[in-house]
């Protein structure tokens, strides 16, 4: 993470970042996706399985949900590794909560950081 921070202003764009729109930031960050699918990304959150069409949640629990050589690797209440080739439907929502289907189940993460590194690893999905 860079930790650089910037603010949209009442036009739109971005101040004291060096892009100033997040189109050309998108273009730029895609030039990375190889080096960053090479990494390691790792934070925990509270994971639910869900239905929104429903309203059904489930807690499972407190988690630990690390991504390296292509997979997600959930620890905690729940061990599973999922290789994301295996993913669908992938999004991340109020900037921290990364949504995706996996045999049959939706995943639902409140991630306490790194939700748009672990969504750019599944950049191709969506």
């Amino acid at each position: 993470m860079c930790d650089t921070k910037g603010a949209i202003n009442e036009y739109g764009f971005i101040e004291g970042f060096k892009f100033d729109n997040l189109v050309e930031w998108d273009y730029f960050q895609r030039d990375f996706i190889e080096k960053l699918k090479e990494s390691t990304i790792e934070s925990s959150g509270e994971l639910f399985y869900s239905d929104f069409e429903s309203g059904y949640n489930e807690s499972v629990g407190h988690v630990q949900l690390t991504y390296s050589n292509g997979k997600f690797i959930f620890s905690g209440p729940l061990n599973e590794t999922i290789d994301i080739n295996e993913i669908s439907n992938p999004y991340v929502a109020l900037r921290r909560d990364l949504n995706f289907r996996y045999n049959n189940k939706n995943y639902f993460v409140k991630l306490e950081k790194n939700s748009a590194s672990f969504l750019r690893v599944l950049q191709e999905k969506y």
